[in-house]
């Protein structure tokens, strides 16, 4: 759709305005995706990451007094492991070439969006548990496999995603061009460009 990488700048509080302006800006830049979708040359994939905590359960639940079998509810007496869940989907499902295909690695391909894996740290925000490593390895090697098996090399993918910081990740060789001299950024963009 066009967009730069580049350092953000500071504008002060975020007040209505600027919100409102953001929105129509999203609003107008994802219009222009749904005509190049219409046309048959893009496909909008959209992406997000969540958790569940495996012993998950409601604090209070349905029960019958007096039954000599459920005399008490039992419920598991921690949250258990936290998992992370990635996927992306199309206008036409998930992308996935075999529901029943799966592994839990990143880094290995795999024509399949779906990543589930057990988190490091089942406390506290669990985008500390994603990286820009790990997702730059999930683009890489699951999801453009995953939209070339479904959609060939022809087509071309609009990826909506949230603003989460490891999504601007770099790589462990990224660069900006804007903090580079001359010829840093000469040499840097032949690289880029080869």
């Amino acid at each position: 759709m066009g967009y730069k990488y580049g350092e953000a700048r500071a504008i002060g509080q975020m007040n209505d305005s600027w919100r409102r302006n953001r929105i129509n800006y999203f609003m107008v830049e994802y219009s222009a995706g749904l005509v190049k979708q219409t046309l048959c040359t893009h496909v909008i994939v959209y992406t997000d990451e969540t958790y569940v905590n495996l012993n998950h359960s409601r604090v209070e639940t349905w029960y019958k007094p007096g039954d000599p079998e459920l005399g008490h509810v039992v419920k598991p007496s921690g949250r258990g492991a936290r998992v992370v869940i990635l996927h992306a989907f199309s206008k036409d499902g998930w992308l996935m070439k075999d529901p029943k295909i799966f592994m839990n690695r990143a880094d290995q391909y795999l024509p399949s969006a779906e990543l589930v894996y057990e988190a490091a740290n089942s406390d506290g925000d669990y985008h500390k548990n994603m990286n820009g490593e790990i997702f730059l390895n999930w683009e890489n090697h699951r999801l453009i496999p995953a939209f070339e098996a479904k959609y060939g090399r022809k087509k071309k993918m609009i990826l909506v995603l949230d603003n989460a910081a490891y999504h601007h990740w770099m790589g462990p060789n990224g660069w900006t061009p804007s903090k580079l001299n001359k010829k840093q950024l000469l040499t840097n963009w032949r690289i880029f460009a080869s």
